[in-house]
């Protein structure tokens, strides 16, 4: 199959309208990962074998890539959208599970990608129901704090009440006494000195 005349915005342009990235693109068609970004560039062209994966994960004729004349994208490549982002991302899970484990790393994202595949779901939306239930977890731990520094806080306002009412009845014992205060001086003293006194005292 010749490839010389492969149109690499035509790439670019469908690649962006399925929604994946170029890393997704490699994985699928198992190349490095920087391979569709020179594809994309012009600065290289794909093998016979590697656009003909292309040709048939987005469903396009060859001229789509190859044809001098621009054609608009297949409404069958847009049918397939969600099938196209699904096998692309699965790929991209698996390459990352292979690189982690050619470094040595155990992680749990073997078990994430076997959800996945009886599911029917891409391992990231499991991976972010995941995260979503950890926020909530968290989320319900703030909340318990919250709750028990309200407490505390109710606590504290109720023991600032009832010193105020204290205080409070501090204030009209204390009243009272000066009433009695200004009556008793001015039974001793009809002059009135000590009603003075007592006034300002108040």
């Amino acid at each position: 199959m010749n490839c010389y005349d492969f149109h690499g915005d035509r790439l670019r342009e469908l690649r962006q309208a399925m929604e994946i990235t170029q890393r997704e693109l490699a994985s699928y068609v198992g190349v490095s990962y920087a391979m569709p970004s020179f594809w994309e560039a012009g600065g290289n062209n794909p093998s016979g074998e590697n656009l003909k994966k292309m040709i048939d994960l987005f469903g396009v004729p060859m001229s789509f890539f190859t044809s001098e004349f621009r054609d608009e994208i297949p409404l069958a490549a847009f049918r397939r959208k969600d099938a196209v982002k699904r096998l692309c991302s699965e790929a991209y899970e698996r390459r990352q599970i292979e690189e982690r484990k050619a470094a040595g790393e155990t992680t749990k994202d073997e078990k994430l990608l076997a959800v996945s595949r009886v599911l029917g779901v891409p391992a990231e939306v499991i991976e972010n129901i995941e995260k979503s239930f950890s926020g909530i977890q968290k989320a319900v731990e703030y909340s318990r704090m919250i709750n028990t520094q309200m407490t505390n806080l109710r606590q504290i306002q109720d023991q600032i009440d009832g010193y105020v009412s204290k205080v409070h009845e501090k204030s009209l014992e204390l009243e009272d006494l000066r009433k009695k205060l200004v009556e008793l001086s001015e039974e001793v003293n009809g002059s009135g000195d000590l009603v003075i006194l007592a006034k300002e005292a108040g």
